[in-house]
Protein backbone atom coordinates (compact mmCIF):
# COMPACT_ATOMS: atom_id res chain seq x y z
CA UNK A 1 0.00 0.00 0.00
CA UNK A 2 1.46 3.28 -0.73
CA UNK A 3 1.50 6.63 0.85
CA UNK A 4 0.60 9.58 0.01
CA UNK A 5 3.91 11.03 -0.17
CA UNK A 6 5.55 8.21 -1.86
CA UNK A 7 4.33 9.00 -5.34
CA UNK A 8 5.94 12.58 -4.38
CA UNK A 9 9.22 13.77 -6.06
CA UNK A 10 12.56 13.52 -3.65
CA UNK A 11 13.08 17.58 -4.28
CA UNK A 12 9.44 18.48 -3.42
CA UNK A 13 9.49 21.24 -1.13
CA UNK A 14 6.79 19.47 1.19
CA UNK A 15 9.43 16.43 1.92
CA UNK A 16 11.97 19.38 3.30
CA UNK A 17 9.84 19.93 5.95
CA UNK A 18 8.17 17.00 6.95
CA UNK A 19 5.48 16.61 4.34
CA UNK A 20 3.70 19.63 6.18
CA UNK A 21 2.27 22.90 4.41
CA UNK A 22 1.82 25.99 5.36
CA UNK A 23 -0.78 28.34 3.45
CA UNK A 24 -2.27 31.69 4.05
CA UNK A 25 -5.42 31.67 2.84
CA UNK A 26 -7.47 34.82 2.46
CA UNK A 27 -11.08 34.68 1.87
CA UNK A 28 -12.91 37.70 0.26
CA UNK A 29 -16.65 38.42 0.03
CA UNK A 30 -17.00 39.26 -3.52
CA UNK A 31 -19.92 38.34 -5.64
CA UNK A 32 -19.69 37.58 -9.22
CA UNK A 33 -23.04 40.01 -9.66
CA UNK A 34 -24.25 43.32 -8.38
CA UNK A 35 -25.71 43.13 -4.77
CA UNK A 36 -26.12 46.98 -4.19
CA UNK A 37 -28.09 48.01 -7.45
CA UNK A 38 -31.77 48.80 -7.94
CA UNK A 39 -32.02 45.19 -9.83
CA UNK A 40 -31.33 43.13 -6.94
CA UNK A 41 -34.51 44.58 -5.84
CA UNK A 42 -36.67 42.65 -8.23
CA UNK A 43 -35.61 39.29 -7.01
CA UNK A 44 -36.35 39.80 -3.19
CA UNK A 45 -38.59 37.22 -1.32
CA UNK A 46 -41.87 38.87 -0.35
CA UNK A 47 -41.88 39.61 3.54
CA UNK A 48 -44.10 37.42 5.53
CA UNK A 49 -45.76 40.31 7.18
CA UNK A 50 -46.15 41.04 2.72
CA UNK A 51 -47.89 37.55 3.02
CA UNK A 52 -50.13 38.56 5.76
CA UNK A 53 -51.75 41.04 4.01
CA UNK A 54 -52.56 39.23 1.09
CA UNK A 55 -53.96 36.62 3.27
CA UNK A 56 -56.50 38.61 5.06
CA UNK A 57 -57.27 40.59 1.44
CA UNK A 58 -58.43 37.00 0.38
CA UNK A 59 -60.37 36.52 3.15
CA UNK A 60 -62.12 39.63 3.40
CA UNK A 61 -63.14 38.18 -0.49
CA UNK A 62 -61.03 40.23 -2.54
CA UNK A 63 -59.38 38.74 -5.95
CA UNK A 64 -56.25 38.22 -6.67
CA UNK A 65 -56.08 41.23 -9.02
CA UNK A 66 -58.66 43.01 -6.68
CA UNK A 67 -56.15 42.57 -3.91
CA UNK A 68 -53.33 44.09 -5.81
CA UNK A 69 -55.02 46.94 -6.89
CA UNK A 70 -55.79 47.81 -3.02
CA UNK A 71 -52.45 47.03 -1.96
CA UNK A 72 -50.79 48.95 -4.68
CA UNK A 73 -53.29 51.83 -4.13
CA UNK A 74 -52.61 51.77 -0.32
CA UNK A 75 -48.79 51.83 -1.03
CA UNK A 76 -48.54 54.76 -3.42
CA UNK A 77 -50.71 56.55 -0.53
CA UNK A 78 -48.10 56.00 2.37
CA UNK A 79 -45.32 56.31 0.39
CA UNK A 80 -45.88 59.18 -1.90
CA UNK A 81 -43.48 60.40 -4.07
CA UNK A 82 -41.38 57.56 -3.19
CA UNK A 83 -43.73 54.63 -4.32
CA UNK A 84 -41.76 53.89 -7.04
CA UNK A 85 -38.70 53.10 -5.14
CA UNK A 86 -41.00 50.16 -3.44
CA UNK A 87 -43.01 49.02 -6.50
CA UNK A 88 -39.39 48.36 -7.93
CA UNK A 89 -38.96 46.17 -4.67
CA UNK A 90 -40.36 42.53 -4.85
CA UNK A 91 -39.86 42.28 -1.04
CA UNK A 92 -42.51 45.26 -0.93
CA UNK A 93 -44.87 44.72 -4.07
CA UNK A 94 -45.03 41.21 -5.36
CA UNK A 95 -45.05 40.09 -8.85
CA UNK A 96 -48.58 40.27 -10.12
Amino acid sequence: MMTEFENLKDDDDNLKNGGQTKALVLLKHIHNHSILKADVLKHRIPTDELKQIFLDFFEEGKSPSKALFTFKTNLRNTKGNDYYVYAGDRGELPDP
